[in-house]
């Protein structure tokens, strides 16, 4: 299941960033700080935690590549329609 935290979220007409939850069937979670780049559809990735399912993180860590491309049909496509429905 995919979470977005809008009341963190940073957004104008061409540009989002904002915290990400997706969690688990089992109990465990990812959290990822992305900016969204609307016009061009790409993506870039902050820092990211991972909790197991008592909430205790088993690692964290900053990303320090540039943007990327949105994979069709993932999470983070998902995220991005969220964000901006009509595009």
């Amino acid at each position: 299941m995919l979470f977005i935290d809008k009341d963190s979220a940073e957004l104008n007409s061409e540009y989002t960033k904002v915290w990400v939850k997706m969690s688990y069937p089992e109990g465990a979670s990812d959290v990822f700080l992305v900016a969204l780049d609307r016009r061009a559809k790409m993506i870039h990735y902050f820092s990211y935690a991972v909790y197991d399912k008592d909430g205790v993180i088993i690692s964290a860590g900053d990303f320090y590549d540039g943007w990327k491309h949105i994979v069709p049909e993932s999470g983070m496509e998902a995220v991005y329609k969220a964000i901006w429905p009509f595009n």
